[in-house]
């Protein structure tokens, strides 16, 4: 299964800049439908994607919401719980995971929690946040909560040993960084995902894991538990992680956002 862990794509447009940052929503720029990203992953090659929402200071936003909303007026689309959906493309017949990931600033770093029964994150976590109670709430949302930390490099070790898996590559990264994230995998034993982390269309699906286990599409824990037993796979494996496209765009990607990181140390 091949499963682009925590990609927003924020904007509809495929000639976006690939590091256009969440702000420019505000100028009025289209978000694409829950069917236009489902469709672009499918012909990306995905069998997954994680749509990540963020913290603010009113809470987790409402963006998974929105586009459950739009799932229950289009064709193909069947929800399976703790944030969780099918799409099955009438087109193609092919089908692609949707998985909701809550992103949440902790006070270590920031986390994506998975396959929780309701929102992690409340009000204000965003600016006061203590990493391990976020963990302890997230344990407590699902049996099969999965946590993974993001730039892992910036962690103190003791931290990343309460996650379950570590972003080693982070498509709107730096290669130096994404190097020592994956040095810093193998220290804590920890599985590694490939993240897209993508803003626009263009870049869904740029960076994304080989899982070699998956379980049926039927059961949401039958899902949840083959998705663990692939991550855990991954710590017998020298890389951790996936692959990611290596073209000219990319390459440019990585440089910008080395640049990027260094004047606004904006760890999102």
């Amino acid at each position: 299964m091949n499963i682009d862990f925590s990609a927003c794509a924020t904007f509809k447009g495929e000639d976006q800049k690939p590091l256009i940052t969440e702000r420019l929503v505000r100028l009025g720029r289209p978000r694409p439908s829950i069917k236009e990203i489902a469709e672009t992953a499918i012909k990306r090659g995905l069998d997954g994607v994680v749509l990540r929402s963020f913290s603010h200071p009113q809470g987790t936003d409402n963006r998974w919401q929105t586009y459950k909303q739009q799932m229950e007026g289009s064709d193909g689309f069947s929800y399976l719980g703790r944030g969780m959906a099918l799409y099955e493309s009438p087109n193609s017949g092919k089908k692609l995971l949707l998985i909701h990931g809550q992103g949440l600033a902790s006070n270590e770093g920031s986390i994506q929690v998975l396959f929780a029964e309701g929102n992690v994150g409340e009000r204000g976590d965003k600016f006061n946040p203590n990493f391990y109670d976020l963990v302890r709430r997230a344990r407590e949302s699902g049996e099969g909560t999965i946590i993974t930390a993001a730039r892992p490099y910036n962690w103190n070790l003791e931290a990343l040993k309460h996650v379950d898996a570590v972003e080693t590559w982070n498509g709107m990264d730096s290669l130096k960084n994404n190097e020592i994230a994956v040095d810093t995998a193998l220290i804590v034993g920890k599985p590694g995902v490939y993240v897209s982390n993508s803003k626009c269309l263009r870049d869904l699906g740029s960076s994304y894991t080989e899982l070699d286990v998956f379980g049926s599409y039927q059961s949401p824990d039958g899902i949840v538990s083959a998705i663990r037993t692939g991550l855990n796979l991954r710590l017998s494996e020298k890389d951790l992680g996936g692959k990611r496209r290596n073209s000219t765009l990319s390459k440019l990607v990585h440089g910008l956002a080395k640049i990027e990181v260094t004047l606004t140390r904006n760890k999102d």
